[in-house]
């Protein structure tokens, strides 16, 4: 059944991604209309975060970061059903990296290396980067793994068109390590602002005005595993087109503290996200935990 399912909704996407791009964003409009101003999802989430994250600004100011979020929300569904049949030349004008030498720099010094990204601009375009990793050198990206398998599937299908190999994060460690026994070279990317379970919380911090559990488990690899880590910075040049730049974190974690990284990684998503608000997942119930230790103590 799962498979049945699965193929439907792949026709179905395929079909619709044959339509041009401006079709696309035609339905876009329209769906916006539909999400935002018929049914409004989340549109209680979306105020409260925004509200929480920019406390100075306007009412106005907010409701123009939303109504411009809603829009670009919309894109993005789009946009995605669009990865099915896109060329490489095509994602490549579309989804461009400026300096894909930094990685290539690592590589020639025998480094792997883990990226860490956020919900911002597309991520689902964003695993195009494996376009620009050269063999025998893998290019890898963490995901987790949704509760529709048929769904699931798709979003696997349409990621890994571009020399992109996706990896169940429980899974993740076991697949770096079986690369480096290898002698291969990696490059992982990593959605970093996920919102750790309550278990696995180890690391509190500021992050937009708000207190928040950060997911340390990149770090935490890339320390035992001597690893470099860069940030994934993505800029929105215009509607469908979007810029990566590779901003270098640190070529070797262990000489770093402890979260030393992981609150770097913060800051630089926080200027990202400040730079242009509208192009983070304000849907996203990021800050649903609560810290229960004092606020003096960065560990819960």
């Amino acid at each position: 059944m799962p498979q049945l399912a699965y193929f439907l909704l792949y026709v179905v996407v395929r079909l619709f991604a044959l339509l041009p791009f401006f079709v696309l964003y035609l339905l876009s409009d329209i769906l916006y209309l539909i999400v935002y101003k018929l049914i409004g999802y989340r549109k209680k989430v979306v105020r409260k975060n925004l509200k929480h994250s920019f406390p100075s600004f306007s009412q106005q100011q907010l409701l123009k970061i939303e109504k411009e979020f809603y829009h670009h929300f919309c894109d993005l569904f789009v946009e995605t059903i669009k990865l099915s049949s896109m060329s490489t030349e095509t994602i490549k004008q579309r989804f461009s990296v400026t300096n894909m030498e930094v990685v290539e720099k690592l590589f020639a010094q025998g480094k792997s290396c883990i990226s860490l990204s956020g919900h911002y601009g597309n991520w689902e375009w964003s695993a195009a980067y494996g376009l620009y990793i050269k063999p025998p050198a893998k290019a890898l990206f963490l995901y987790k793994q949704v509760k529709n398998q048929a769904f699931d599937k798709l979003i696997q299908t349409l990621r890994q068109r571009f020399s992109v190999e996706c990896i169940e994060k429980d899974f993740a460690l076991r697949k770096m390590l079986q690369y480096k026994k290898q002698g291969v070279a990696t490059f992982t990317g990593f959605l970093a602002d996920q919102t750790p379970t309550a278990r696995n919380i180890h690391y509190w911090t500021q992050f937009m005005n708000q207190d928040t559990p950060v997911f340390d488990g990149a770090e935490r690899i890339a320390r035992s595993m001597s690893y470099a880590l860069l940030y994934i910075d993505v800029r929105k040049i215009k509607r469908g087109f979007y810029e990566l730049t590779l901003i270098p974190m640190s070529d070797d974690v262990s000489a770093t503290t402890e979260f030393e990284m992981t609150e770097q990684y913060v800051r630089l998503l926080e200027q990202t996200i400040q730079r242009n608000p509208s192009y983070y997942l304000w849907t996203h119930r990021r800050w649903k935990h609560k810290r229960t230790q004092p606020t003096t103590s960065n560990i819960e």
